[in-house]
């Protein structure tokens, strides 16, 4: 029996070339040849990129919104959170003062709501300081209410704009907690007015 390789050449054996077969030797030249085409493209997906990258952020897309904090009107960038919600930053701070979000209802669908109605509903607000002093914050006003807290509560009433706002206050060592309401509640005598 004949091997795979005896098969192999006997196959190929009676082959003949007609002519001698000519090789040649050539070294070819790398071309750098770049299509005007392709620089633009490269150059916009470059400074794209480049502005995308400036306006992206860990959570997303930063807005910048003005809105009340600390009783004086501030801008404040809004990073959305892919939620529902925001965090809050001031003053290109790497770490978010404060987060928050909600829906609202709109033709019976949850429709996110904005970052200015987010710190909207937050301008209404109690911060306790290191120092320990208590401030009430209602859009441009900024109260010191330290002296009207007893037994870490009060209820008070603070007139914004000729309209009275009763505010509930709880105050422990870790937390505050705050109630506001824009009517007049049953127990009203028990509130004192602030200003």
């Amino acid at each position: 029996m004949k091997t795979n390789k005896q098969k192999y050449k006997d196959t190929f054996a009676s082959l003949t070339c007609i002519e001698p077969i000519k090789v040649e030797e050539k070294t070819m030249k790398k071309q750098h040849k770049i299509s005007l085409a392709f620089a633009m493209s490269a150059l916009v997906l470059v400074l794209g990129g480049g502005t995308i990258c400036y306006a992206n952020d860990v959570g997303g897309i930063r807005t910048i919104v003005t809105s009340w904090f600390e009783g004086k009107q501030t801008q404040i960038e809004a990073v959305d959170d892919g939620d529902l919600g925001y965090n809050f930053y001031k003053d290109n701070e790497d770490e978010p003062f404060m987060g928050g979000g909600g829906v609202a209802f709109e033709n019976g669908k949850e429709v996110k709501l904005s970052a200015e109605d987010v710190l909207e509903a937050n301008a209404r607000y109690v911060d306790k300081k290191e120092d320990g002093t208590i401030m009430l914050y209602d859009h441009d006003l900024a109260l010191d209410i330290t002296d009207y807290i007893k037994d870490g509560k009060a209820k008070l009433i603070v007139s914004r704009e000729g309209e009275d706002v009763y505010w509930n206050i709880e105050v422990d060592d870790n937390s505050v907690s705050v109630e506001t309401n824009p009517n007049k509640p049953l127990d009203a005598d028990q509130y004192v007015r602030v200003q």
